[in-house]
């Protein structure tokens, strides 16, 4: 592999997605990461699907940016697309308040969301990543894996997870730890 790999794809509407810039993905994901079972690959789906579902214009319409560098130590995706606000500062504070209760943070978020699809798209997402990086705006999350890829990382512990969940605000990452 080069120094470094850069990739950048803008498409309109969620199955260009899976159209014109997955497959390249996982190209680059099969020969660089090493993540045999797709850990990765999926996180990378859900983002994309939360861009679409929560933005301001259809599916069908919506703007997703992807840009994806690969490093010889790592790998980041970026997915940038206009989406509805929401309180991204709140809901970091609440997953940390359930990172630090002692009955919560040993569970499971299939266990906490009892069958809802709630919040099932971050928690995907950090299931599979080193961290993540939510733009405090809500508009762009950025997935971060170390190369190579562990499964070890693979983790479903409320407690793993949620000190994963950092925020970005004008570049400046805010880590998930400093929330707690």
């Amino acid at each position: 592999m080069q120094d470094r790999e850069i990739q950048h794809y803008h498409m309109t509407g969620y199955d260009a997605f899976f159209q014109e810039a997955l497959p390249p993905i996982k190209d680059t994901l099969d020969k660089t990461l090493g993540d045999r079972e797709g850990h990765f690959a999926m996180a990378i789906v859900e983002a994309v699907q939360n861009a679409a579902m929560y933005a301001r214009k259809s599916p069908e319409e919506v703007a997703i940016d992807i840009d994806l560098v690969a490093t010889e130590s790592d790998i980041t995706v970026k997915i940038t697309a206009d989406t509805k606000e929401f309180d991204v500062l709140a809901y970091r504070q609440r997953l940390g308040r359930m990172a630090r209760d002692k009955h919560q943070r040993e569970k499971e978020w299939a266990d906490i969301i009892k069958g809802t699809q709630k919040s099932r798209g971050y928690f995907t997402m950090l299931m599979a990543v080193e961290c993540l990086y939510l733009d405090v705006t809500g508009k762009s999350v950025t997935l971060c894996a170390t190369r190579p890829y562990k499964p070890g990382h693979i983790s479903k512990k409320i407690k793993d997870i949620v000190p994963r969940f950092m925020l970005e605000q004008n570049g400046v990452i805010i880590e998930g730890e400093d929330l707690l």
